[in-house]
């Protein structure tokens, strides 16, 4: 009997270890939410391209260095002052310091100075101020002055070109995002209302009220919608990337974007587009200022042959060193240099300063009969797209009545399920070519006001230097 109930114990033992443990209670996993969309707007779009294009601040930064030459080379202008100390010990006196035999016991002559000047070295050590100002250089330094001028108003040109630049690339990646987007929305009702239409044949045709055919082809169209869909997400994805792009983001972002209202059409002829376009287009203005600088810069070497007078004084004194020299001292005068030969380097300047004038005012010439080129093709498609919207418009509503009657034929069965599908791929059409025209306008009146320079593209991105 005791045996019996140690072996029982035993086996309860065994039991209540071997039963399993209740889990502890866990956590739900926490899910990750999306992150919110940012709302973005075109003036905002604009405002972060501008704050994060390093072209925007390269073109800025051209433009100031510019700016600096100016200063640069008018500083020949005004006087030229510069601080000396000098400290100049002859042979014998070094030789004395150092108690050895002295060389000559006379003047320290440097016979082989290398150059037309006095040979007697002194020991000294002296202080003073040397002085030189420019008299006339015949408007040399005048025309190279007003040339760097020139140059930097290009530069600002310029600069306020690569913000143009950047203004339309980002305005042409809002709209085309938009433009995907709405293709989007086309694409995604079309494999709505299809699906639809898939599930009703497909139930008829299990009732024998439709043909198996009917119900292959109302498959076929799903699926030829749904390829539609994925072709309109690969374009979404990818406008957003150019649009991100265009910000200044290094990866793709998603944004909700706000809608534009229509611009309004264009106003004016051809002419006074063109007109417009040549008097404010940075690019026409940059060469204009090139040109005005290549054109005094050639006259700055043609007065390269007359001579420059210049007045130059030194004032000091010398404090130690040989009794000749100590004291104070003083000095004025007027130098003269003539250019009389030079191998010919003037005259080779001089026509390599004039070649490049012409060259500068062909090049603008050149640039202007493309800014005409580009301003009537932007007017051409601008106009184009504008009237690209009335015929898609009124090629909708002919496709959706078209489709409307099909469909109710079909139901009745009065009509094959080709004809419902050959009018359900036109309205289909008709709306992706609708609503791209729509867009195609925006996009192609945003490229005609740059191309006209309009205000919007011709903000000035820094002070520039003119006096």
């Amino acid at each position: 009997m005791k045996r019996f109930l140690a072996l029982f114990f035993g086996f309860a033992c065994w039991a209540v270890a071997a039963s399993p443990k209740p889990k502890p209670p866990t956590t739900p996993p926490r899910q990750n939410r999306p992150a919110p969309v940012e709302q973005l707007d075109l003036t905002k779009a604009e405002a972060i391209a501008l704050r994060q294009s390093p072209t925007v601040y390269i073109a800025q930064d051209r433009a100031l260095a510019a700016q600096q030459v100016v200063r640069e080379v008018r500083s020949a202008f005004f006087p030229q002052i510069t601080a000396e100390f000098s400290a100049v010990a002859t042979g014998d006196d070094i030789a004395g310091r150092l108690g050895w035999n002295t060389f000559t016991n006379k003047d320290t002559r440097i016979s082989a100075s290398g150059g037309l000047n006095n040979p007697t070295v002194l020991s000294r050590q002296a202080n003073g101020i040397l002085f030189s100002q420019l008299l006339t250089d015949f408007g040399r330094t005048w025309d190279l002055t007003a040339a760097s001028k020139s140059l930097a108003l290009s530069e600002a040109q310029k600069s306020m070109l690569a913000r143009a630049k950047v203004l339309l690339l980002v305005d042409r990646a809002y709209f085309e995002a938009q433009q995907a987007q709405a293709v989007l929305r086309v694409a995604d009702e079309t494999v709505m209302s299809r699906q639809l239409l898939a599930d009703q044949v497909g139930a008829l045709a299990k009732s024998e009220l439709k043909s198996e055919l009917d119900a292959s082809l109302a498959r076929v169209s799903l699926d030829e919608a749904k390829l539609l869909r994925l072709e309109a997400r690969n374009r979404v994805d990818a406008a957003f990337a150019d649009l991100s792009n265009a910000l200044g983001y290094r990866e793709s972002r998603r944004f909700a974007l706000t809608p534009m209202p229509q611009f309004a059409p264009p106003k004016g002829n051809l002419a006074e587009y063109i007109a417009q376009a040549l008097a404010m287009r940075p690019e026409a203005l940059s060469l204009r200022h090139e040109r005005d600088a290549a054109q005094k810069i050639a006259a700055a070497e043609r007065a390269a042959h007359y001579p420059r007078i210049t007045l130059m004084g030194a004032a000091g004194r010398g404090t130690a060193g040989d009794p000749r020299v100590e004291g104070d001292y003083a000095a004025a005068g007027v130098n003269v240099e003539v250019p009389i030969f030079t191998g010919f380097r003037l005259s080779a300047r001089a026509r390599e300063a004039a070649l490049r004038a012409q060259t500068a005012e062909q090049t603008l010439h050149e640039i202007e009969n493309l800014i005409a080129k580009d301003v009537e093709v932007a007017l051409l498609s601008t106009t184009n797209a504008s009237d690209k919207i009335v015929v898609t418009a009124s090629l909708l509503g002919n496709a959706e009545q078209a489709y409307d009657l099909a469909e109710a034929k079909y139901k009745i069965g009065l009509t094959s399920i080709v004809e419902l599908s050959q009018a359900q791929l036109a309205k289909l059409q008709a709306q992706i070519n609708h609503t791209s025209a729509t867009y195609e306008y925006q996009i192609n009146r945003l490229v005609l006001d740059f191309q006209t320079g309009a205000p919007k593209y011709l903000q000035p991105t820094g002070k520039v230097l003119t006096d």
